[in-house]
């Protein structure tokens, strides 16, 4: 009996042995992971910082003025009217304004930009969102419809609202637009054009929108 009791005890701690050993395996296992998931992420950090300072340096910083590649992709400051200024993407093309138009730009795929001031109220953002709608054969929206699909946004003009439709699900004729009330009137910055290829402007746009100022 006293020998089966020592065997039993003697299997016992071998197997408590083995589970303190599995589970000093399993935290080092994890604790390398982690180890690499934290210098992975910070060195992903690093390179998004990296790649966000070099977008936000000055237009004469002597590393974006040196170079033939820089020097092409630098944007082109234009003034409009009403008292505001802009840079256009070196990837668009610049058309001459006319009508209610400040600012007309045409970008790759046929994407058609534009900028347009109007004085006073103009029958209000949903008669105006609903213009555009059927200008690319939708529906008109409801309030209720737009105050659940616009999204404020906020410019060096003030407070705007973006809007973003188009006539099928990643398809068809897309519209992204923002209006801006801008002292006596509103500005609407507008951009149309097949889906696709809206899409591959969203980023030129957005940064067209932040070169906007008084």
């Amino acid at each position: 009996m006293f020998l089966g009791e020592l065997e039993e005890k003697s299997y016992d701690e071998s197997k408590a042995k083995n589970r303190v050993e599995n589970t000093v395996r399993n935290w080092l296992s994890l604790g390398l992971f982690l180890m690499s998931f934290f210098l992975f992420g910070c060195s992903s950090e690093k390179e998004i910082k990296v790649y966000r300072l070099a977008k936000g340096k000055e237009l004469n910083s002597p590393d974006l003025a040196s170079g033939e590649h820089e020097q092409e992709n630098l944007p082109i400051p234009r003034v409009a009217s009403a008292g505001i200024s802009w840079q256009i993407p070196s990837s668009w093309e610049e058309k001459p304004a006319g009508g209610m138009r400040k600012g007309s730009f045409s970008a790759r795929g046929g994407v058609d930009i534009s900028a347009i001031f109007l004085e006073g109220n103009v029958g209000g953002d949903l008669a105006n969102v609903n213009r555009w709608r059927q200008q690319i054969n939708l529906s008109p929206w409801s309030a209720n419809d737009f105050s659940e699909a616009v999204v404020n946004v906020r410019t060096e003009l003030g407070e705007g609202q973006l809007v973003d439709f188009a006539t099928g699900e990643f398809s068809g004729d897309r519209i992204v637009a923002v209006l801006v009330p801008y002292k006596h009137g509103i500005w609407f910055f507008k951009m149309t054009g097949d889906y696709r290829s809206v899409e591959a402007q969203t980023d030129a746009f957005q940064e067209y929108l932040h070169s906007i100022h008084r």
